[in-house]
């Protein structure tokens, strides 16, 4: 049931996880970073990447050994206009399907990726205690490379929770805006928004070995933006200098905060 926000209240929220084989490593941290503060979980994913490598079945593995009364989860063919649409198309079309697998189970829908990471304890006490009559709510990340204690000293804010209302009201009035629209989860930053100062997400986008690294960036939605393979081979040619080739953040290292191997 959806409740009208006339004031401000705490927050609830399902989240929905946008999954490939790319983020396998850190899938189990993803899951049980959110599920402790999540009303329900949807696990999405396409059964192929875009250079046409099927990944179901890693896909099913991971959705099995986290099997949970409170996830849900889906696997979609890969769209056959693959290399028309907008790379933003396939983002925002599994997010749709995800959100409509929550829809209906809290107030607000989280969304995240696979490489994004939560601290449950924080996240949870966030929840228990935050409110907002906000329509979009962006969090906060720390964002790594390479290794997983090399820490940007730049926060990201790819983390996203809509109320769901509005979520809804928006994809009734035009079903196509908030698939095809080619800003991707900024289509989704609805007015009022609020933007959190506390930080419990971490983001291992980029945390990865040489081989994996390059894997990812020739499957990836910007995989035509620049020349990533390029940029991989030359990186791996000598230890982190303290900066990437992605943004050019500054890095401090810390603690391996989740025991993330790659």
């Amino acid at each position: 049931m959806f409740h009208f926000l006339k004031k401000k209240q705490k927050i609830n929220f399902s989240t929905v996880i946008h999954f490939s084989s790319l983020d396998a490593i850190f899938m189990d941290h993803c899951i049980a970073g959110v599920i402790p503060a999540s009303n329900k979980i949807a696990i999405v994913s396409y059964d192929k990447l875009f250079n046409g490598e099927d990944i179901s079945d890693t896909v099913k593995k991971v959705i099995s050994r986290n099997k949970n009364e409170k996830i849900a989860s889906k696997i979609m063919p890969l769209p056959e206009n693959k290399g028309t649409a907008n790379n933003r198309y396939y983002h925002n079309l599994l997010r749709l399907k995800g959100w409509e697998l929550v829809a209906d189970t809290a107030d607000y829908t989280l969304f995240i990726d696979g490489d994004e990471v939560a601290d449950p304890e924080l996240l949870l006490n966030w929840k228990s205690n935050y409110k907002t009559k906000a329509h979009s709510i962006r969090l906060p990340c720390y964002f790594y490379f390479r290794e997983p204690i090399y820490r940007s000293t730049t926060l990201e804010y790819t983390p996203l929770m809509v109320n769901n209302k509005k979520f809804k009201e928006i994809h009734e009035k035009n079903p196509d805006y908030l698939i095809h629209n080619n800003k991707e989860r900024n289509a989704y930053n609805f007015k009022p928004k609020e933007i959190i100062k506390d930080v419990f997400f971490h983001h291992y986008s980029w945390v990865r070995n040489k081989q994996d690294m390059l894997k990812k960036v020739k499957n990836w939605g910007h995989r035509t933006q620049r020349d990533w393979t390029k940029l991989v081979e030359e990186e791996f040619t000598h230890d982190f200098n303290g900066t990437d080739f992605v943004h050019g953040y500054q890095y401090e290292t810390v603690e391996n905060k989740f025991n993330i191997s790659v």
